[in-house]
């Protein structure tokens, strides 16, 4: 039997490609190293040729990531999901909306060696063999998804670190061993330590929690506090909903199981009805949301501590090309349908992860509204 949310070595499979999940990381670091949310970035660029100068202060000046650029013979520009986001936007309203350019644009400003630490400190690494994430190997897709397998639990315990101020624990399923006769036995600790600024921290649930109130998650609210990251890979393989409150975090999966198999969620027809895709607000989402609302009833929490204003203001010579959404919570796309609960049980003191569900009996309509949430095939 295998356990799909955690490690190989610890009885899982070989984990799931993270999807547009990972551009938190991106985020984070943009904040760790000064940026404002709120900084205007032009998400209009596709073209990264070969040469183009990533600045990463671990590598060699020669070092190659890969490219996008339809110039040469390096594969298509870089696209986003849909044509209307190709514009100058804010770095907030790239992660909100989940756009490929404009964590492009963010990462060309950032050393990608800080990206890399900043995966590490979250604790990302691979399912297989345990690995950290790397954002400067060759195939710089792995900005938006591509790279290294990771698993539910590896996953939902990174986004928790936001959730707890910046704070990493390990995953510990194990909290007590007493034997028959009363004697205790040592267990590993939880090993907690301060890996992210809190600054950093507030500012990133600043904006995940508006991917749920006007972004790619819209209407998988579940009537408290709650930051999220959608995901979803090429074809719709896998797809992700990840999300937190300040004292639960939760990774919900959908997707093909098998690895190296060639399974998608295009064309995707269930009870004789067919949808172009599927993507993690989809089916991942609304699994996260009815879970979600009976797990938080064990792990009651309010508002998110404010961010600092350093990481949310308006640069003064800030313009924008096209109108801001709302900040009233104002939707950008029709919400996603209810689903029938997962029936995973809570979590104690963990970061908890729904199980692979089937489909709902009626998935919702495609979302108009998201800017990109299916990542481009490596260049």
């Amino acid at each position: 039997m295998i356990n799909f949310s955690v490690d190989q070595v610890n009885g899982g499979g070989t984990g799931f490609q993270p999807g547009s999940t990972v551009k938190t990381v991106t985020f984070a670091e943009w904040l760790n190293e000064g940026h404002s949310m709120n900084e205007t970035v032009d998400a209009s660029q596709r073209i990264y040729p070969a040469d183009f100068p990533w600045k990463a202060s671990c590598k060699p000046d020669q070092h190659f990531f890969g490219a996008y650029d339809n110039t040469g013979t390096d594969g298509p520009p870089l696209p986003n999901d849909e044509s209307g986001w190709y514009r100058k936007m804010t770095v907030r309203e790239g992660i909100v909306h989940s756009i490929n350019t404009a964590t492009f644009a963010s990462a060309a400003e950032l050393d990608l060696c800080g990206i890399n630490a900043m995966g590490k400190a979250m604790g990302l690494h691979s399912a297989t063999d345990g690995s950290a994430l790397d954002w400067t190997v060759p195939g710089i897709s792995s900005l938006i998804g591509g790279g290294k397998n990771v698993a539910p639990l590896t996953m939902a315990n990174a986004f928790a670190t936001f959730a707890s101020g910046g704070i990493h624990c390990n995953p510990t399923a194990i909290t007590a061993v007493t034997d028959s006769q009363g004697k205790k036995y040592p267990v590993p600790g939880p090993d907690c330590k301060q890996a992210i600024n809190p600054d950093v921290a507030k500012g990133v649930n600043y904006a995940l929690q508006q991917v749920i109130t006007k972004g790619s998650a819209y209407g998988l609210d579940i009537g408290t506090p709650a930051g999220a990251k959608t995901g979803t890979t090429d074809a719709s393989k896998q797809t992700w909903m990840i999300g937190y409150t300040p004292k639960l975090a939760t990774a919900s999966w959908w997707g093909w199981w098998k690895d190296g198999a060639r399974q998608d969620a295009l064309d995707y027809t269930y009870k004789g009805k067919t949808y172009d895709q599927v993507d993690g607000a989809y089916i991942a989402g609304p699994q996260w949301q009815n879970y979600m609302k009976q797990a938080i009833t064990f792990y009651p929490s309010g508002d998110f501590p404010a961010p600092p204003e350093s990481t949310i203001a308006y640069p003064s010579s800030h313009q924008d090309d096209a109108p801001k959404p709302p900040d009233n919570g104002a939707p950008v796309s029709s919400p996603p349908a209810d689903t029938t609960p997962s029936n995973a049980p809570p979590s104690d003191a963990q970061p908890s992860k729904a199980p692979p569900s089937s489909p709902p009996a009626s998935a919702p309509p495609a979302d108009k509204g998201k800017g990109n949430d299916a990542k481009p095939s490596k260049p």
